[in-house]
């Protein structure tokens, strides 16, 4: 089975979009978080597209992102194992 999932491509959403009120808690608290943590090196765990990178590229010394692919589709070519 296969779902594909909207992954967010930047985090200025519009007043309008339905998702506006999590992520404008969601915005508030990362930046809070950011600015007493954000430190030296950064690893962003479940990065995705890097949304949130023009939040903290300017707080670390070096940025890196980790994520686990969103579609992995494997073709199976009858007679091969």
């Amino acid at each position: 089975m296969s779902h594909d999932l909207p992954r967010l491509a930047d985090w200025r959403i519009k007043s309008k979009d339905p998702s506006y009120i999590h992520y404008y808690f969601l915005i508030r608290d990362i930046q809070s978080a950011l600015s007493r943590f954000a430190r030296g090196n950064l690893l962003d765990l479940g990065c995705g597209n890097k949304p949130y990178e023009s939040l903290y590229k300017p707080l670390a010394a070096e940025v890196a992102g980790c994520d686990v692919v969103q579609k992995f589709v494997v073709a199976h070519k009858p007679g091969t194992p």
